[in-house]
């Protein structure tokens, strides 16, 4: 699960050169709600912030800073603001 949720979020480039190369910009629309739904059953299924391993902790908490970086770009593009909080 962790690594396909950080092989996902780095397809964020693939999605964008199909998006220009098709002209359809849903593809990047697509990559996100993706990339949300594997991040959701990520994070219900393992704890980060409350993980008492500390190298799992570490290991989850880079994941999900790959997560939020590559989806808030992917977002941007299509030019949805994200939330500051949940």
């Amino acid at each position: 699960d962790l690594w396909a949720l950080i092989s996902q979020a780095t397809d964020l480039d693939t999605a964008v050169d199909t998006a220009i190369r098709t002209q359809e910009p849903a593809h990047l629309a697509r990559f996100a709600l993706l990339l949300a739904q594997r991040f959701n059953g990520f994070y219900h299924k393992y704890h980060v912030a409350t993980e008492p391993n500390e190298i799992k902790r570490s290991i989850r908490t880079i994941a999900v800073q790959i997560f939020l970086s590559q989806h808030t770009t992917a977002l941007k593009l299509i030019g949805i603001p994200t939330p500051t909080q949940m």
